[in-house]
């Protein structure tokens, strides 16, 4: 399957396992398989947390399989059909996602950038939106992108293309990625903070993801106003209760089990 999920403890792990093709997304995949596995971490309420990262250690992925005939049909008459959905936040899934840049992030690659929650990147990584050297118009992820990083880097690659292509080092900079290791400790330092991340409360962990993403496209009044009502609407929560009380007694927190399912 080009596309795996995988479990480490709490953590679902989604690769994208097209080594040979780069780690390129086909039709199928976004269009059936990504679909269902986002459908599959949003709604088991044992997965905390979920870093998705590619196969090998050459690409993240390299965009769309322009050599799949399915996907070009689809991209030819994209005006009659729906949007395609393929990043986690796009199925209302509000557990943390982490993106693992494993090598080149091309194209389509930097929507998972952008609807993420924060990524690392090994320090050989590169990004790049090379669509208009081929004339195409590659604007989704970029757009998605530039809401959380500088709009002048996204920009700037949008319009160069091929002739921009970013360091592990210059994604950082440009808030692309947050964090750059060693290409050999990548994935392990990814889990190591989505297993952090699963160990605080799930419910309120889901809330703050929410405000912050419901405020980031606001006015800062209402932005601050849309934060203060998430506060007093967490008070009184089992979760905020235990949590005081398991470091009085010097305990682990027990937390309350989150409700499965989108829309909660």
């Amino acid at each position: 399957m080009p596309i795996r999920l995988d479990r480490d403890g709490a953590t679902a792990l989604v690769v994208l396992d097209r080594p040979e093709k780069g780690n390129a997304l086909s039709a199928r995949d976004l269009l059936h398989d990504l679909p269902e596995i986002w459908g599959t971490v949003r709604d088991d309420a044992t997965i905390r947390a979920v870093v998705v990262t590619g196969a090998g250690d050459r690409s993240f992925t390299s965009g769309a399989d322009v050599t799949d005939p399915d996907l070009l049909r689809r991209i030819g008459t994209a005006s009659d059909q729906a949007p395609m959905r393929f990043t986690g936040r796009q199925f209302e899934v509000w557990k943390p996602i982490l993106t693992a840049v494993n090598g080149r992030c091309f194209g389509g690659g930097l929507w998972f950038l952008g609807d993420c929650d924060f990524a690392l990147a090994a320090e050989h990584a590169t990004f790049a939106n090379p669509g208009v050297g081929v004339g195409m118009v590659v604007a989704s992820g970029s757009v998605s992108l530039a809401r959380r990083a500088s709009f002048a880097a996204v920009l700037r690659m949008a319009v160069l293309g091929p002739h921009d292509v970013l360091t592990a080092d210059d994604a950082r900079r440009a808030g692309f990625v947050q964090r750059v290791t060693p290409a050999g400790s990548l994935l392990d330092a990814a889990l190591a903070d989505a297993a952090a991340i699963s160990r605080n409360s799930p419910a309120a962990v889901e809330q703050m993801i929410r405000t912050l993403w419901a405020a980031q496209s606001l006015p800062l009044d209402a932005a601050l106003a849309c934060a203060e009502a998430a506060q007093a609407a967490w008070r009184g929560h089992p979760d905020a209760i235990e949590g005081p009380a398991a470091r009085a007694e010097g305990r682990d927190p027990q937390w309350a089990a989150p409700e499965p399912g989108p829309g909660r």
